[in-house]
C-alpha cells in the first residue's frame, strides 16, 4: 500500500468496517494526532468517548484501524495529504 493509495482510500470513504480501535488523545498532547483526528471525523472515521479513570475524566478518540494504520505507517505525511484533500473536495 502507498501513501496516495493509504489517502485515496480513506478520503474517499472506502475504509471497510471493522472494530475500531481505541487512541485516547488527551488535550492538545500530540499536535499530529489532533490533526489527524480532525481530518478523519467529516469522513466518520473517528468518534469521541467520555473516559473516567479514578475519579478523571478524558475526550478519548476512536479511530478506524485502517487510518490508524496508514498513521503508524506514513505518518506526517499521511495527514498533511489527507487536510489537503479536505480543502479541495467541494
Amino acid at each position: 500500500m502507498t501513501l496516495h493509495e493509504a489517502v485515496h482510500k480513506t478520503s474517499n470513504k472506502l475504509l471497510d468496517d471493522p472494530e475500531f480501535k481505541f487512541l485516547c488523545i488527551v488535550g492538545a498532547e500530540n499536535d499530529l494526532e489532533s490533526r489527524l483526528v480532525n481530518a478523519l471525523r467529516p469522513l466518520g472515521y473517528v468518534y469521541t468517548d467520555l473516559l473516567n479513570k479514578k475519579d478523571q475524566a478524558f475526550l478519548c478518540n476512536t479511530i478506524h484501524p485502517l487510518a490508524l494504520k496508514y498513521f503508524k505507517k506514513f505518518g506526517k505525511d499521511y495527514v498533511l495529504l489527507l487536510e489537503a484533500t479536505k480543502r479541495l473536495a467541494p
